[in-house]
């Protein structure tokens, strides 16, 4: 049995360095320069830049989970650029998610700031998201990043790219308030939502290195071949019973994917896709593997009205001591809608993605959104989610995640919003008591000029 805690960090240094070579190999010495090799300036753009957006699509923001269309503003330094800054107070009735819950009050200030720089054959996209903690006896900073995301992109031909990227994220265990509660699902049609984690009482590392090499087939296929390595480390909080408290768990996982993509009119979006995944954990799951095939239909019903389909078999070697192969179905259905006031969906999934938990299974999540403008300055915000996911040896662990997250626009670039959210986990190693957060802040977000 193969241990990630002993390898894991050697092939995650091979493969970043192996990233930026790729990087500066292509793109030479082509920083500060435009395609004729005259000097240009770094300040960025609010906008896409006339690149083809089929070949470099826009990478999706780590603030909203929806693609990145703003990369400048006016506080600005160089190519790096304040997006938005929010500053709020809250109160936690359970911030270290353990089982003798106690409250706490805390203040917190986070930042998203962006470094771009946008090219007719190149681009690269540098997210940050530090944050600072105030509670009675703690400092939690997290200069390091809540998240980090590094993208680039190189045409290489009229219809080849090649894009290379890396994704950061780490959760400390103190103050859960703000830290590790959720992470994003991407609905499609301009509507995320967050997915509880299933963890408890632990911190969370979380890096992914992608390469995608697409091809544009012709005006109305793609194809894109992918490989990306991923390193998860979950280690316990402090302050739990260390009698009680779970051990560390490192897991690594590769995993290589083929897609083809076809649309068909106006209306019409097909996708076929293989991907295989090999995982190795510290845990008793040990190695684990993955075939999945899917097979999608993405249709515009009506105008704003979305509907997706996809499915396919998953075949699995959930590792451990059975090692056996198994078989079963894998999709995904989504319904959004987008009206003059607002955007509205909802979604099922069944896939091995990681929401928390290392596991050697398939889960199912269960999510609703809304986000909705009663004025052109009042807007209300709400999301459900609902996770099962089955670990070795039969655990079923569930997970709830509500919120809902009023907000005014008191000018075009200032806000004050409050927040209520609830997240409660069950069917770990021992019960934890749901976690309630009210918060209630200032938030300065910059909105370009409309055309």
């Amino acid at each position: 049995m193969r241990h990630a805690s002993a390898n894991w960090w050697p092939s995650y240094v091979g493969l970043s360095l192996a990233l930026v070579a790729m990087l500066l190999i292509l793109d030479g010495l082509s920083f500060g320069q435009d395609d004729s090799g005259t000097s240009v300036s770094s300040s960025g753009s609010s906008s896409q830049s006339s690149s083809d957006e089929n070949l470099m699509p826009m990478p999706n923001s780590i603030d909203t989970d929806l693609p990145l269309r703003v990369v400048s503003s006016p506080l600005r330094w160089g190519s790096f650029s304040l997006l938005s800054l929010s500053a709020y107070q809250g109160y936690d009735t359970n911030p270290r998610t353990t089982q003798s819950s106690g409250s706490s009050e805390f203040s917190a200030l986070n930042a998203f700031l962006v470094y771009s720089i946008r090219r007719s054959l190149w681009e690269l996209d540098l997210q940050y998201e530090p944050s600072v903690v105030f509670s009675p006896g703690i400092l939690a900073k997290n200069l390091t990043g809540n998240a980090a995301d590094f993208q680039a992109a190189r045409r290489l031909s009229a219809t080849w790219t090649l894009a290379v990227g890396e994704n950061f994220r780490y959760s400390p265990n103190l103050q859960s308030s703000i830290q590790g509660n959720g992470l994003a699902l991407n609905l499609g049609g301009g509507i995320s939502v967050q997915i509880p984690f299933l963890q408890s009482n632990e911190s969370l590392l979380l890096d992914t290195g992608t390469v995608i090499l697409s091809d544009r087939l012709s005006s109305t296929s793609s194809m894109t071949v992918g490989v990306d390595q991923s390193y998860i480390r979950l280690a316990p909080s402090i302050g739990v019973d260390k009698l009680r408290q779970l051990p560390v768990t490192d897991a690594e996982s590769t995993n290589a994917s083929f897609g083809y993509s076809r649309t068909i009119g106006s209306r019409d979006t097909l996708n076929a896709t293989y991907d295989y995944r090999a995982q190795f954990a510290s845990s008793a799951i040990g190695a684990a593997q993955y075939h999945v095939t899917t097979g999608s239909w993405e249709h515009i019903l009506t105008p704003g009205l979305r509907l997706s389909f996809s499915g396919g078999p998953g075949f699995f070697d959930s590792g451990g001591i059975s090692n056996q192969w198994r078989t079963t179905l894998q999709g995904s259905v989504q319904l959004g809608r987008s009206y003059r006031n607002g955007d509205v969906g909802i979604a099922f999934s069944r896939n091995n993605s990681f929401n928390g938990v290392v596991s050697n299974s398939f889960g199912n999540h269960y999510a609703l959104n809304l986000d909705h403008h009663f004025t052109s300055r009042v807007r209300f915000f709400a999301n459900y989610s609902y996770i099962q996911q089955q670990v070795s040896g039969g655990h079923n662990l569930t997970g709830t995640l509500a919120s809902a997250q009023p907000s005014w626009m008191v000018s075009r670039n200032w806000s004050v919003f409050g927040e209520v959210r609830y997240l409660a986990t069950h069917g770990s190693d021992f019960s934890i008591p749901s976690d309630k957060i009210y918060t209630a802040g200032v938030r300065w977000s910059w909105v370009p000029e409309k055309p």
